[in-house]
């Protein structure tokens, strides 16, 4: 519930095998325009969202083991990039005792 944080995901699916998938929309004007540029900010990026609460809190919230992350950028070109993130469930746990919530069946 709302007593528990703000875990908004922007989609929430199931794959083929009935996993739940939580998928959060991101974006960015531009990467940069040069091959390493873009590298060393997509690299930081992904570690960011990778240690990141909000994903840790969807898959607290939701159950799924795996979130991914859309990045829509402008420019140079418009393009959509997929990161796919696992979060095993003892991963989850150990991060929901940390931050003192509620074990996540009896939250929802």
């Amino acid at each position: 519930g709302p007593q528990y944080g703000n875990a908004r995901p922007d989609l929430v699916c199931r794959k083929g095998d009935g996993a739940l998938v939580v998928v959060d929309y991101k974006s960015t004007l531009t990467l940069g325009t040069r091959a390493d540029e873009r590298k060393r900010k997509l690299v930081y990026r992904t570690d960011e969202w990778r240690d990141s609460d909000q994903l840790y809190h969807y898959a607290w919230a939701t159950g799924a083991e795996h979130v991914a992350i859309v990045l829509a950028e402008v420019e140079p070109k418009p393009q959509l990039t997929l990161h796919d993130f696992w979060l095993p469930a003892e991963q989850v746990e150990a991060w929901r005792a940390r931050q003192e919530l509620p074990d996540a069946a009896s939250a929802r």
